[in-house]
């Protein structure tokens, strides 16, 4: 599961679970929009970065959010700037 937020220079996940995590299966591709981060055209994006949370399904239905946040059970974390977008849009996690 991923979810996307603006929240530098915090690093943490977010206090409430968040509405927009979506599963991602391995090997496939899904997009991120601008509405999924509260970003209107990723306007913000020219100035700040959006933070990429990858999850583990199974962590997720199985322990409570505040478990998750507190222990940082997370897989990998991306911080994505408007160049990294421009350059190929995609971020590849195995």
């Amino acid at each position: 599961m991923v979810y996307a937020i603006y929240i530098l220079p915090d690093t943490a996940l977010s206090v409430q679970k968040p509405d927009n995590l979506k599963t991602i299966p391995a090997g496939e591709l899904k997009d991120i929009y601008d509405f999924e981060v509260g970003d209107n055209k990723f306007k913000r994006l020219k100035n700040e970065r959006i933070t990429i949370f990858v999850l583990s399904t199974d962590v997720v239905n199985s322990l409570p959010w505040d478990t998750i946040r507190d222990k940082y059970i997370v897989l990998k974390r991306y911080e994505i700037t408007e160049n990294d977008l421009v350059v190929d849009g995609a971020v590849f996690y195995p």
